[in-house]
């Protein structure tokens, strides 16, 4: 199965920001937890690996963004800019699955 390049649509804070949700896996792991705890309590989603690299490359900031939920608010990021169709595409060919989404009445 391949990644598509949908899953790095662009997203729009109520500010009107351009923002990717993300979370930096050093940081999660500094904290004690892995990247399961990023989809923990979301049956469904799943979960894309990228070095902070790949936007930066296409000059899109990565910048803190810390929320309330826990842990996985401590380690959230986000990919600031417009994700065009030629980023979202190099994002998923960068990109690898670490989970993937199912439902929940799947069997594991």
């Amino acid at each position: 199965m391949r990644l598509s390049s949908q899953a790095f649509q662009n997203q729009s804070d109520p500010d009107g920001t351009e923002a990717m949700s993300v979370f930096v896996e050093e940081r999660l792991n500094d904290l004690g937890a892995d990247h399961l705890a990023v989809v923990e309590g979301f049956p469904g989603y799943g979960l894309a690996s990228f070095s902070a690299r790949v936007p930066r490359d296409h000059s899109l900031p990565v910048v803190w963004a810390p929320t309330d939920a826990g842990l996985r608010g401590q380690a959230h990021a986000n990919v600031l800019g417009k994700k065009t169709r030629s980023i979202q595409k190099a994002l998923a060919t960068a990109s690898s699955m670490r989970v993937w989404p199912h439902s929940a009445d799947d069997s594991a």
